[in-house]
């Protein structure tokens, strides 16, 4: 086979690990490095979109540097989609503590961090409506920080709905150590009827965390 200059457009060089393609050190559009250990498509160095990188520790996609959307990461700990370092919305980082979705450092809607005790899916941090917050101890709704509407906060004693900082508003409020007295006593049931916002809040996070 006749060898073009190495780094060419459509270059085939075995001395520097390019297999049918393109140029292993500006890393081109469909380069196949098993030098430097990419497989099938871009550019290693500088991380451009369809980069498989084995010696990088990215799977399938784009950029591990800059974190481009798309991007799978096994060294960093993102599996499957985004930014790890930006936190972009897809992202899926599991070193982090994220699982399946979103932004971990900024709490984008729709994040699921494990580490920071959220599951399935808003914002820890910014206590988003949406967010069910393990850790922060909010189960399958609101704002723990903020105290919005439709919380629920087993750590600081609200069970299924209203706010914990501002106090309760259309919802059960559980008093910490009330959990004896409360076996022993039934709790009085909530009162949605005034707040019928309340139920589509709580109906909608609800789905939220079984997606």
């Amino acid at each position: 086979m006749l060898q073009r200059p190495p780094g060419s457009l459509g270059c085939c060089s075995v001395l520097l690990g390019s297999l049918g393609c393109c140029s292993v050190l500006l890393g081109s559009l469909g380069c196949c490095s098993v030098l430097l250990g990419s497989r099938g498509c871009c550019s290693v160095l500088l991380g451009s979109l369809g980069c498989c990188s084995v010696l990088l520790g990215s799977l399938g996609c784009c950029s591990v540097l800059l974190g481009s959307l798309g991007c799978c990461s096994v060294l960093l700990g993102s599996l499957g989609c985004c930014s790890v370092l930006l936190g972009s919305l897809g992202c899926c980082s599991v070193l982090l503590g994220s699982l399946g979705c979103c932004s971990v450092l900024l709490g984008s809607r729709g994040c699921c961090s494990v580490l920071l005790g959220s599951l399935g899916c808003c914002s820890v941090l910014l206590g988003s409506l949406g967010c069910c917050s393990v850790l922060l101890g909010s189960l399958g709704c609101c704002s723990v920080l903020l105290g919005s509407r439709g919380c629920c906060s087993v750590l600081l004693g609200s069970l299924r709905c209203c706010s914990v900082l501002l106090g309760p508003l259309g919802c059960c409020f559980r008093p910490l150590g009330s959990l004896r007295a409360e076996r022993e006593t039934p709790r009085e049931p909530c009162s949605l009827s005034r707040h019928p916002e309340h139920v589509v809040t709580t109906v909608h996070s609800s789905s939220n965390t079984q997606a």
